[in-house]
């Protein structure tokens, strides 16, 4: 019974063209924004920049690869201090890599 009352009150107000105008301009607007959504999220495009290269450049170093002696007793001092406040701070530290790399 309360079916009938119900699906009697919509056919009722799908008879009225006010309502049907307000259902049919809502249906519009749910459909033009979803579109509008997709299209703005499915954003495909390049980005356009101004950089011009001929090719990258080579890389002729390799982290943790065995450098000149200055540069490892100076990062060998850096780490050893770094540690030491990291120590008194009670904090923790990592220290930067240093000696050939080794690739087992």
């Amino acid at each position: 019974m309360a079916n009938s009352k119900l699906s009697a009150a919509f056919a009722a107000q799908a008879r009225d063209p006010k309502s049907r105008f307000l259902v049919i301009v809502g249906m519009a607007i749910t459909v033009a924004g979803l579109a509008l959504s997709y299209y703005t999220l499915n954003d495909t495009q390049t980005v356009a920049t101004s950089a011009r290269l001929s090719a990258t450049p080579e890389v002729e170093s390799i982290p943790g690869e065995l450098s000149s002696p200055f540069y490892e007793s100076i990062l060998s001092q850096f780490n050893k201090e770094a540690a030491e406040r990291a120590l008194e701070q009670g904090r923790g530290f990592v220290p930067v890599l240093q000696g050939q790399l080794q690739i087992d």
